[in-house]
């Protein structure tokens, strides 16, 4: 989930590369781009990590202690 601003990150520097370089349809796929990027990595990246460390810190105390 964390690489999903992966392909529209892909598709802007393959329209580098060909030449649409401010093009309107680079423009829309920037758009999309850093929305994908603010939403999966910014806002939903650290909902996850909240949860995992959250996860970890509930079963500290069922943890060996020859692990910590």
């Amino acid at each position: 989930m964390y690489e999903l601003s992966t392909i529209f990150l892909n598709f802007h520097w393959f329209m580098d590369k060909i030449g649409w370089t401010g093009s309107r349809i680079q423009l829309v796929n920037g758009v999309f781009l850093l929305l994908t990027f603010f939403g999966a990595r910014i806002l939903f990246g650290t909902f996850m990590s909240f949860k995992m460390w959250n996860d970890i810190y509930s079963v500290k105390d069922q943890v060996p202690l020859r692990f910590k």
